[in-house]
This record gives structure tokens, C-alpha cells and sequence, in this order.
């Protein structure tokens, strides 16, 4: 065969050397292009559905992903938005989503069909109606239950709280104790939500209907406070089945997601698995060209040797560079091309081998990209399920922080993920930090600051370093702080990665955020609980507090056979202070009788101010009464230590009144009763002392309430009347005055004593209206004499100290002589001399408009109080009145003689004559007249009478002669 070519002509062989090597060639070509159409089509099919199928997938699973966090979202709100809104709106989204999932299951079933597929999708489809199905059972369930201002938890916490208002109206301690019984299963419930509890809950509810009807209550009451039990009860149960219907929606909720995603996972590994089947079918493509173009190329190499050595050269290197390729391409190298140039032929082949080769090479990149991608999401998604658990667990936001970024760099696989806050200073301070700096200084700490600054967007990452990215936890318009994320290199983050790093760090802030509102809820409930029992100026405990300390220390006491104390304290400035000083001056005092006294007790004893300047102690643990008297003194030292106030050193002193438990009240309303009436006895013996309480000052106590009740309704019924006590004129004898005396004609008690009441009236205040009957009943009295052709006296009207302080005194003073047409002369007013000196400025003005008026003026009590003469020379007054105590002994002690005689001279070098009462025999009489002494009045002329019987001494006939003997 080869002596037979050799024989053939040169251009024979060349012909027959180049046909065979052409026609292996276009073997060797239609076996490449075969294997070519063959891997081309094997990757189009992958794009055309598998790729598109594992896209559809990720598209479903990210769609579902969505789906729950909009459900959180729902949990989150519907307390908060109005919860229809909040349905409304949340299950527009979560629809969304669910209808993205529906659309990719159904382009699924349209790419591929198949038993395998078709199951799966079914079985997605059929979840996620479960799982629409369930969350609109869950919204509908958080609409029943409303928020915090309506809805079946609210209803039945107001119920509650109308229910318990109800009680502590109706006093009465037995439903009250049940009811607090069951109030604690609510609370229970409410933090476990344990079926044990809910079920003991509604015992008790029975059980407090049957405490409800063995109470001795109205009928009224007693079935108003049944049926507020029952609608209470009935609100639990409403409420106990929604949140047994939304748990049960949970699961059902739960499920559904359990059996979707095994479904989209298995979606996906289908896709994977035939990508693997395309790289397989390639690789085999490849080998069977590979191995076709080195047989055929080995021939035509052969055959261009044997028939034309030297002409072949060309065909021999493009032969040679096109195993080269072939090897390179088979290794896995797809950046290898074959060069260009050479016979037409392999030009062309080359430029179809180098076009296959782009092919290839940027399918493998894109499924490079594609994979490393879906890593990635799936790495993010795994963070953000990892940290949405821990902000569920969680209540602690500097723990919150530490696991965020522990998480981050755990799970995130980012090297450093630190947290920045600005501090008090304005400085960026680390608030959490997970990972390791790279240096001594964190990195991105000028973007952190930068971003908590406000100057600009956080989280472009291009400020410090291109491997950090800064995102902002800001929520709700409140910037709580930075999250700076580290890279391991540069132009790492993507924009799919930062989307969902921007999503994730949004659910961080929320969940700060809410932290945050609990924290500050439950610090505006322990200032309200605060509040509630202590003292706002002060800091005290108040009455509230008082009375529960005071019901322990009482238990604690008769448990342990001890004694306790409550010891009532009367600040005895304070009102003086106030009025002098001012208000801001009243308020000083108390504060510092709170700090000083607190300052003499032990730990475990209460000091409470009750109202004004009334504060009280209760000392616990007490072996004998002793111990209390030590601690009184104590105190009253400590109240007497003065505080400074505007320059000026103020001092105070207090009263102390002492009751013992158990012998002084059994209760904190009687032992505090018993204190302040034990405190009132102290102040009453001149204050700054302490007294124990003693029965009697309980009874008298009782006895003058009555008596001031007793009193009020005698002046509005009648049961007053006046007295008159004639004046005599020592020189005629004659009567030309009297003083009017106020008597009470009890219905029970007969006529009661002035000394009885005018001090309690005084007190009290009723001196006011008592002093204006008097005024009006003397005015008619006057009116009915001169009616009845009676000679006129002057008729003296004692003005109280408070009477005389009222701004309408005159006015009335001259309604009441307008009313009776009297002439003012017909009156007179006596102010006794500490009224006046107390004040004297204030007390001229008011003397001078009585005066004005043309009524007379007397000063009472004389030589008791402390009358100054500069100043007694000035006042508008007529007469002085010698008190009754220099009267009394002026024949047996030369003092009170000595005394009276002064008084008279003094009052006649002023001009003012003298009236001197309380005289009871002649002797004092006499002596009063050898004096000069002008008027005198007492029991040895006339004792008070009725109007009827000093009416008969105004007629003519009727004076008082041969009483004394009178000057010729």
C-alpha cells in the first residue's frame, strides 16, 4: 500500500494527502460541532429551566421569610396600632408574599413536569393554605383581644378594676380578701398563662360569689356587685378563649412553615442535582471531541509527514496548539484559547473552539457567582433568625447588644461587629462588641460617630475603610445608636447583603426600642407607686403608707408579745411662719422637721407627714412605754434645732402626743385618734412638751365634737338668748349701762355655762356667726326698750379676738343699726387689750372705723396682757375695764389695791373713764369709788338677768339705790 502511494505523482499525494487529511478533518470538525451542539444544548437546558427553576425557589423562600416577619411585625403592633389597622395591613403583606410563593410554584410546575416536582409543589401549595388560613385565624383572634384601651383584655381589666372600686366602697373585708385571692391567679395567668391558673382563677371567682352572698350588704349592693363579679368572670372566659384560639392558630401557623420550607429546600436540591448532570454531560462531550481531534490529528499528521514533510509544518503547530487546547479545556482551565491565524480551515476552528471556551468560561462564572450568592443569603438569613431569637428571649438591652454581635460574628462570619453610643460627653462609648480589632483603634469609629452625629447617611462604608459598613439603629425617628460591621476584605458587602443587613439591624433598633418603652413604662409605675405613698414635698411616707406600716407593726407586735408606739408631732410655728415668712418660708420648716427628725430614728421605724404640719411616727419592737418617752424627747430636741432662712435664723418647737399598742387602740384609725387627742392635751398646757394618751382626753374630745355640733345648730334654731349684767354709777347710783351676755338654752342639757362654749366657739370659728347674733339680737333689743318708752342704755358687746379680726365687722356692725333705726351711741364695743396690743397698727385702723360709726369703745381685761402707753395714748378708746383678778383681793392685798388705784389715775390722766368688774361686797365697792373709779359691775349690784327683768330697772323706779351709799 505504501510502495503504491509512493508511486503516485507528487500533486496525487499532495491530493491525496491533503483530501485524506480534509476529510479528516471534516470528520474530526462534525464530531467537534456534535459534541459542541450537544454540551450547548445540555446548558441551555439548565438555564432555560433549572437555573430558572433553583431562582424560583430562592424567590419562594425569600418570599416566605418575608411572610414571617410581617406575622412578627403583626405580634408586635397589635397591642399597639388599633388593631383592626393592623390586621388590615399585615394581611395585605403577608398575601403579597404568599401570592409571589404561589406564583413561583406554579412557574415551577410549568418548567418542569414530573412526579417529583409535582409532589412538591402540591405539597407547598396545600401548606400555604394552612399557612394563610392560620394567621387570618391569628389576626382575627388579636382583633377579639384588642389593645391596651379596648377590646376583651381591656374589658376585662376594667371589669377587674371596676369590680375592686366596688369593694373598697362597700368596706367590707371578707369579698375584698377573695377578691385579692383571685386577682393573684390574674396576675399568674397573665405572666405564665397556665391553664392551673385560669381554672383556680375561676374557682375563686365561685368562691367570692358565695363570699358576695353571705355578706351582710344592701341587696342593692349585694347584687351590684354580684353581677359586676359575673361580667368580670364572663370577660376572663372570652378572654381565656382567644388566648387559647390564638395559640392553637400558632401552631397551626407553625406547622405550615415546617412543611413548606422541606418542600422549596427540595425544590432546590432538584435544581442542584441537574446542574450536576449538565457538568457531567459537558465533561463527556468534551472528552469524546478531545479524543476525536487527537486520532484525527494524529493521522493527518502522519499522513502530511509521509506525503509532504515540509509543507505540513503549519498543520503539524495548529494540530499541535489544538491538543494543547483540548487537554486544557478537559483539565478544567476555561481562561484557554487557541491562537488565531494559519489555513483557513483551522482559523475557523479555532474561532468556534475560542467561542465555545467564552461560553463555557462565563456559564462556570456565573454559577460561581450564583453559589457564592446564595451562600451568602443564606448565611444572612440564618443571622437574622439567630438574632430575631435572641431579641425574643431576651430583656436586657446590654445583653440584647452582646449576643447581636456575637451572632454577626459567629453565624455572619464577619471578623469584628461592635455597637457605638454616644455618652453624657458626646463621645462615641462601645456598648457591645464581639471579634477581635485588628489594631489598638476600632475600625469605623469615624463613621460611627459621624452617623450618631447626624451629618451624614451612615452605612456607605467608604469613609475609613472599604471593609466597614456603619448602618444607624434608629426607630420610630429616635437614633439609639451605630452598628459598625468589619469585612475580612474589601468590597465585600453587596447590595442583596446590605439590604438584608439594613432590615436585620431595623429589627435590632425595634427591639431596643421596645425595650426601652418597658423600661420607661416601669419606671413611670414605681414613680406613680411612689407617689402613691409618699409625701411630694417632704419624701415622707403618707398616710397610705402610714396606715400599712402601722397595720404590720401592729400584727408584728402582737406576734412577737412587743409593745408599739404612735406618736402623733404638731409643728407649733408653722402656721406663724407661713403667714409672717411666706409660704415658700412654711414649706422650709416642714422639710426640715422631716430631715430632723428622721434623723433621730431607727431603721425600721416610719416617719409620715399626714396633712399641713401634722406629722407621726411609728415606733415598732418596743419592750415598755419607756422607750416611747425616750424617743418623744428626742424628737422634741431634734424640731427645736433652727434653720436659716433669708439670713435669718428661724426656730420652731413641737407638741408630742403618745398612744400604745395594745392598750391605747387595737387599730391605726384609734391609735392615731388617741395620739392627736394625747398631742392636743400637750398643746393645750402651754406645747413643747409630750403627753401620753389618757381615756379621759378621748371622752373629752367626743364631748366637745358634740358640743361644737350642738352649738352650730343652736345658733341657726334659736336656742340662744342674752343676759344683761347692769353698770352702776358710783356717784348717782344710777344705771346708765350693761353688758350683754350670750346663754345657751340646751334642749337636754338645760342652760349651759359661757365658759362651757365661748372658748370652743372660739376655736372653731363660730365665734364669727355667734358674734353677729349678738350684735343684731342687741340692735332689736335696744329697738323693742325705745318701742316701749324705756329710758336708753348703752349696752356693751364683747368683740372676740378672731370677731374682731373679720374685714366685715363694721359692715355689719352698721347693717344691723340701720335695720332697728338705732342711734350708734346705743351700743358700745369691748376688745379685749390682748386683741389689741397684739397688733397695734392693724387694731388703730379697725378701732377708728368703729369709732366712725360713733360707737363707744372699752378696753377689757386691762393690766393683764401687755399694754404699751405710747402706744394705749393713741387708740380711740373710752373706757378701761379693771380685770376682774386685780378686783377680786383689792382689800386683803395691797399689790392688787395698789394696782387698781393706778389703773384709775391713768385712765383719768388719758381722759377715759373706768369700769371695774367682778365687785362683790361693799368694801370693794367703796374703795373702788374712793378712788374715782367711774362704773362698776358685778354680783354684789345685779347678777345677769334676762331683757324682761333689766327692763324694769330702766324705768324710772327701778335704780339701784341703797345698794352703796351714794354721794349727797
Amino acid at each position: 500500500m505504501f510502495a503504491f502511494i509512493d508511486r503516485l505523482g507528487l500533486r496525487l499525494k499532495l491530493a491525496l494527502g491533503f483530501g485524506t487529511v480534509i476529510v479528516l478533518m471534516c470528520l474530526g470538525d462534525m464530531t467537534l460541532m456534535f459534541g459542541h451542539e450537544r454540551a450547548l444544548a445540555a446548558v441551555d437546558h439548565y438555564f432555560d429551566s433549572e437555573d430558572r427553576m433553583a431562582d424560583l425557589s430562592s424567590n419562594s423562600l425569600m418570599a416566605l421569610e418575608r411572610a414571617r416577619r410581617f406575622k412578627k411585625d403583626f405580634l408586635l403592633e397589635a397591642r399597639v396600632l388599633p388593631v383592626g389597622e393592623a390586621k388590615t395591613r399585615y394581611s395585605a403583606l403577608v398575601g403579597k408574599e404568599l401570592k409571589v410563593v404561589r406564583s413561583s410554584m406554579a412557574e415551577i410546575r410549568r418548567l418542569k413536569q414530573g412526579g417529583a416536582v409535582e409532589r412538591e409543589v402540591r405539597a407547598v401549595e396545600a401548606a400555604l393554605g394552612l399557612y394563610e388560613d392560620s394567621f387570618q385565624r391569628l389576626a382575627a383572634q388579636y382583633e377579639l383581644l384588642g389593645n391596651r384601651e379596648q377590646g376583651q383584655e381591656a374589658a376585662f381589666r376594667g371589669s377587674g378594676q371596676e369590680l375592686e372600686r366596688m369593694l373598697m366602697l362597700l368596706q367590707a373585708e371578707a369579698p375584698r380578701k377573695a377578691f385579692l385571692s383571685m386577682q393573684s391567679q390574674e396576675v399568674a395567668f397573665a405572666v405564665h398563662g397556665e391553664q392551673a391558673s385560669a381554672s383556680t382563677l375561676l374557682q375563686r371567682g365561685e368562691a367570692l360569689q358565695a363570699v358576695l352572698a353571705q355578706t351582710a350588704l344592701a341587696p342593692a349592693q349585694k347584687l351590684a356587685a354580684q353581677q359586676l363579679l359575673e361580667r368580670h368572670l364572663a370577660a376572663f372566659r372570652g378572654y381565656q378563649n382567644t388566648l387559647a384560639e390564638i395559640g392553637q392558630a400558632s401552631t397551626a401557623y407553625n406547622e405550615a412553615v415546617r412543611r413548606i420550607e422541606p418542600a422549596l429546600l427540595a425544590l432546590r436540591a432538584q435544581a442542584d442535582q441537574a446542574l450536576q448532570e449538565t457538568r457531567s454531560s459537558v465533561r463527556k462531550a468534551n472528552s469524546s471531541v478531545s479524543a476525536i481531534i487527537l486520532v484525527g490529528g494524529a493521522a493527518s499528521m502522519l499522513i502530511g509527514l509521509y506525503i509532504a514533510r515540509l509543507l505540513m509544518r503549519n498543520i503539524e503547530r495548529s494540530a499541535a496548539a489544538g491538543v494543547r487546547f483540548a487537554r486544557q479545556l478537559a483539565a478544567g482551565d476555561w481562561s484557554v484559547r487557541l491562537p488565531q491565524g494559519g489555513t483557513r480551515e483551522f482559523a475557523e476552528l479555532s474561532v468556534s473552539l475560542n467561542a465555545m471556551a467564552d461560553n463555557l468560561q462565563q456559564a462556570y462564572l456565573r454559577e460561581q457567582g450564583r453559589t457564592a450568592e446564595l451562600i451568602g443569603l443564606n448565611r444572612t438569613l440564618r443571622l437574622r433568625s439567630r438574632c430575631n431569637e435572641a431579641m425574643v428571649r431576651v430583656n436586657d438591652e446590654a445583653q440584647l447588644l452582646d449576643l447581636i454581635c456575637a451572632h454577626m460574628v459567629g453565624e455572619g462570619g464577619y471578623p469584628l461587629v461592635w455597637v457605638g453610643m454616644q455618652n453624657s460627653a458626646g463621645a462615641v462609648a462601645v456598648a457591645a462588641q464581639a471579634g477581635a480589632a485588628p489594631g489598638t483603634e476600632l475600625p469605623g469609629r469615624r463613621q460611627v460617630a459621624l452617623a450618631l452625629a447626624g451629618l451624614r447617611p451612615a452605612g456607605d462604608g467608604a469613609a475609613e475603610s472599604a471593609n466597614c459598613l456603619v448602618l444607624p439603629l434608629k426607630c420610630r425617628g429616635e437614633l439609639l445608636g451605630a452598628i459598625c460591621i468589619v469585612a475580612p476584605q474589601a468590597g465585600a458587602f453587596d447590595d442583596a447583603e446590605i439590604g438584608l443587613l439594613r432590615e436585620l439591624v431595623d429589627d435590632v433598633a425595634f427591639g431596643m426600642y421596645s425595650l426601652r418603652e418597658e423600661q420607661r413604662r416601669q419606671r413611670a409605675e414605681q414613680e406613680l407607686a411612689y407617689q402613691a405613698n409618699h409625701d411630694a414635698l417632704t419624701g415622707l411616707a403618707n398616710r397610705n403608707l402610714f396606715n400599712d406600716r402601722l397595720r404590720q407593726g401592729a400584727a408584728l407586735a402582737e406576734r412577737m408579745g412587743r409593745q408599739l408606739a404612735v406618736l402623733a408631732i404638731g409643728l407649733e410655728r408653722y402656721r406663724q411662719v407661713k403667714d409672717s415668712l411666706g409660704h415658700d418660708a412654711g414649706n422650709a420648716l416642714l422639710q426640715h422637721a422631716a430631715q430632723q427628725l428622721s434623723a433621730e430614728l431607727r431603721d425600721g421605724d416610719t416617719l409620715a407627714r399626714l396633712a399641713g404640719d401634722e406629722f407621726v411616727v411609728v415606733l415598732g419592737d418596743l419592750e415598755t412605754g419607756e422607750q416611747a418617752r425616750a424617743a418623744a424627747a428626742r424628737l422634741l430636741r431634734a424640731v427645736q434645732a433652727p434653720f436659716v432662712w433669708a439670713g435669718a435664723a428661724v426656730a420652731s418647737s413641737a407638741s408630742v402626743g403618745i398612744s400604745l399598742y395594745p392598750q391605747d387602740g387595737m387599730d391605726a384609725a384609734s391609735l392615731l385618734c388617741s395620739a392627736n387627742a394625747a398631742m392636743a392635751s400637750a398643746q393645750a398646757m402651754g406645747g413643747n412638751r409630750f403627753r401620753f394618751y389618757a381615756p379621759e382626753m378621748n371622752e373629752r374630745a367626743m364631748q366637745l365634737f358634740t358640743l361644737e355640733s350642738d352649738l352650730a345648730r343652736a345658733i341657726e334654731q334659736g336656742e340662744l338668748c342674752l343676759h344683761y349684767q347692769p353698770r352702776v354709777n358710783l356717784e348717782s347710783g344710777a344705771v346708765r349701762s350693761a353688758e350683754a351676755l350670750v346663754r345657751w338654752r340646751h334642749p337636754q342639757r338645760g342652760m349651759v355655762p359661757p365658759g362651757d362654749f365661748i372658748a370652743l366657739a372660739e376655736n372653731s370659728g363660730l365665734i364669727v356667726p355667734l358674734g353677729a347674733w349678738v350684735i343684731r339680737e342687741v340692735c332689736r333689743q335696744q329697738r323693742a326698750w325705745i318701742d316701749a318708752g324705756l329710758q336708753t342704755a348703752v349696752v356693751a358687746v364683747n368683740l372676740s379676738p378672731r370677731q374682731f379680726q373679720d374685714e366685715h365687722l363694721v359692715d355689719e356692725i352698721r347693717r344691723a343699726l340701720s335695720d332697728h333705726g338705732l342711734d350708734a351711741a346705743c351700743i358700745e364695743m369691748e376688745i379685749t387689750e390682748s386683741t389689741v396690743m397684739d397688733n397695734a397698727a392693724e387694731a388703730g385702723c379697725k378701732l377708728n372705723a368703729l369709732k366712725s360709726l360713733g360707737i363707744s369703745l372699752s378696753l377689757d381685761d386691762f393690766g393683764t396682757g401687755h399694754s404699751s402707753l405710747s402706744r394705749l395714748r393713741h387708740l380711740p378708746i373710752d373706757h378701761l375695764k379693771i380685770d376682774q383678778a386685780f378686783v377680786r383681793h383689792l382689800c386683803s392685798n395691797a399689790a392688787d389695791a395698789a394696782i387698781c388705784k393706778a389703773i384709775v389715775d391713768l385712765a383719768h390722766n388719758l381722759q377715759l373713764s373706768v369700769i371695774a368688774e367682778g365687785v362683790e361686797d361693799a368694801a370693794q365697792a367703796a374703795a373702788l369709788r374712793s378712788w374715782g373709779c367711774d362704773d362698776v359691775q358685778g354680783f354684789h349690784f345685779a347678777r345677769p338677768m334676762p331683757p324682761e327683768e333689766f327692763a324694769r330697772m330702766l324705768a324710772p323706779e327701778g335704780q339701784l339705790a341703797g345698794l352703796l351709799p351714794l354721794a349727797a
